[in-house]
């Protein structure tokens, strides 16, 4: 009900996001996927964690709500604070739909820890479907079919098309080519050659509760690599790229905003803890495959924390206003904070900015003067 008393029906997906449908594969001209569906009937969960944002919401919900397998489960999280995803949960008046409210926020994580719990017992295989993004019509059935196709697997991937706020396609996330290593997929993302996203994850329900569950990081930043990885140690990682995920850009996304910048950068550390942590349990990695690990999370970690910082950086310089300075302020702190990994380039724009209020980075000659430094010693180390 909405708060005037009458039932609120969902409506349909603005045209942005029908033309962004367009772009997937199952909707591509009538292309045939080159996955069959499942011969027989399996259960799969879909699990969408929502916390107060309700436009957005509601798209997601209609994309897990219009899968072409039947035996699906839907399951809503909701931290927030106002009523609206739990009239749109129950205005859909769809039995898949369950909605639990939680009695306080628990986060990102903490919703997902809970609500993979709450799956009925018959649902195997699972998706997490982050409230701002969307799943294509056909997810679940391509997914379902490339699983029962390659029998020996607990994680795969989808294909992603990146969308804007209103739903206007924006690119295509590159699907990588055949199965990968958990060190292998770690050795691509600290060298920012693969883009990771929790849409479009698709995996066991018995190898999520092997690995103890999703990974308790301090914020939403980065676990989606730790699951990936934890995941794919026993059997690898398989693409799908028949499977497509939609990935909202949006300034109010973890990844692109400043707000709690010092837990994001603990995040980053608890990453590489738990990657570590990992692998050295995994019996089938060798000490030296251990190894390499360790030296690849340290190296995702200190990349990362560095491309976190000076991309909120750049963003609050160009938004400017009290709140913005503020954020920066906060940020030059942290930069100068010799507890977290942050280069020289970065700790120096820090400690300008903070002391002299100074923005180093908005000059383009200093960001040549440390391009052509990093030439330098590269070219004298070759």
């Amino acid at each position: 009900m909405s708060s005037n008393g009458s039932t609120r029906t969902p409506g349909p997906l603005p045209k942005a996001v029908q033309d962004a449908y367009a772009l997937s594969g199952t909707r591509s001209g009538g292309r045939t996927p080159a996955v069959e569906p499942p011969a027989r009937a399996a259960r799969a969960g879909v699990l969408v964690p929502t916390c107060d944002r309700v436009a957005f919401f509601e798209q997601a919900l209609r994309s897990a709500r219009e899968q072409t397998w039947a035996e699906t489960e839907i399951l809503v999280l909701d931290n927030g604070e106002t009523r609206g995803a739990e009239e749109l949960a129950v205005a859909a008046g769809d039995p898949r739909v369950r909605y639990v409210r939680n009695p306080e926020n628990l986060g990102l994580i903490g919703s997902i820890r809970k609500g993979m719990g709450l799956f009925s017992e018959s649902v195997a295989w699972c998706t997490i479907l982050p409230d701002d993004d969307l799943l294509d019509r056909g997810f679940i059935r391509s997914m379902l079919g490339h699983v029962e196709k390659h029998a020996d697997l607990d994680v795969v991937e989808g294909r992603r098309v990146l969308i804007g706020p209103a739903g206007e396609p924006l690119s295509e996330s590159p699907v990588p080519p055949g199965p990968a290593s958990a060190t292998d997929y770690l050795v691509s993302r600290s060298q920012f050659r693969r883009q990771a996203f929790l849409a479009g994850v698709f995996f066991s329900r018995k190898a999520y509760e092997a690995i103890g569950g999703y990974p308790p990081l301090a914020t939403g930043m980065a676990s989606d690599d730790a699951l990936i990885f934890a995941l794919a140690l026993r059997r690898g990682l398989h693409c799908n790229a028949e499977a497509t995920a939609f990935v909202r850009m949006h300034p109010d996304a973890e990844s692109h905003s400043a707000a709690n910048a010092v837990g994001n950068i603990r995040s980053f550390g608890d990453f590489r803890r738990y990657v570590s942590a990992k692998a050295r349990a995994c019996p089938s990695l060798t000490r030296a495959e251990v190894r390499t690990v360790e030296r690849t999370a340290k190296r995702y970690t200190e990349a990362s924390i560095n491309e976190f910082w000076i991309r909120r950086c750049r963003d609050l310089l160009r938004a400017r206003g009290p709140e913005s300075r503020r954020a920066l302020g906060e940020l030059y702190a942290l930069g100068l904070d010799l507890r977290y990994p942050f280069s020289a380039r970065y700790r120096l724009s820090a400690l300008f900015g903070r002391l002299l209020r100074v923005h180093l980075e908005r000059s383009p000659g200093y960001g040549r003067f440390w391009d052509g430094l990093l030439r330098l010693r590269a070219r004298a180390r070759s």
